[in-house]
C-alpha cells in the first residue's frame, strides 16, 4: 500500500551563530546513524508550525521561535512505496536551554555555520543550512 506523509524540519540557530545538528540512532527506520536536523511527521489536524514545535520539544527538549519557511522538499522510498513531503523552517533557539535528547537520536552538537559548508556533511544538510542562513541574514 502506498503511504504518503507530510513532515517539518527546523534549522535551529543559537546566539553563537551555530546550528543544531543531530546524529540519528542506529534503531531509526529511515537513514539510521546519519546526520539530521530536528523535525518529524505531522499528526492528524496539526498545523506545520505546531508540529515542528512539538517535534523539536520531543526530540531535543528546547523551545524555539519559528522565523520563516526556508525550503520545501520531498523524499521517496520506492521499495517501501513511501513518499514524504516536507517543509523546513528557519528557527532560533531561546537562550540558556539544555539539550535533552529523545531515543531517536544518539547525539546533538551546536555546529558553527562556517564549519558546515567546509566539512563532510551530507549535501542536503548543507543545502538546508545555506537556505535558512540566507533567509536569516535578510530577516533578523
Amino acid at each position: 500500500m502506498i503511504e504518503f506523509a507530510f513532515a517539518t524540519k527546523g534549522v535551529i540557530f543559537n546566539e553563537n551563530n551555530e546550528v543544531l545538528l543531530l546524529m540519528k540512532s542506529e534503531s531509526e527506520d529511515i537513514n539510521p546513524n546519519s546526520v539530521d536536523i530536528p523535525g518529524g511527521r505531522l499528526e492528524y489536524k496539526e498545523k506545520p508550525e505546531e508540529g515542528l514545535v512539538r517535534e523539536i520539544k520531543e526530540e531535543v527538549g528546547i523551545n524555539i521561535t519559528i522565523i520563516a519557511p526556508s525550503r520545501i522538499w520531498t523524499m521517496v522510498k520506492e521499495e517501501k512505496e513511501f513518499q514524504l513531503v516536507g517543509a523546513t523552517f528557519l528557527c532560533i533557539a531561546k537562550s540558556g536551554q539544555k539539550i535533552v535528547l529523545s531515543d531517536e537520536h544518539a547525539s546533538a552538537v551546536w555546529t558553527p555555520i562556517t564549519d558546515i559548508a567546509k566539512k563532510d556533511f551530507p549535501e542536503w544538510i548543507k543545502a538546508e543550512v545555506e537556505s535558512a542562513d540566507t533567509i536569516r541574514k535578510v530577516l533578523t
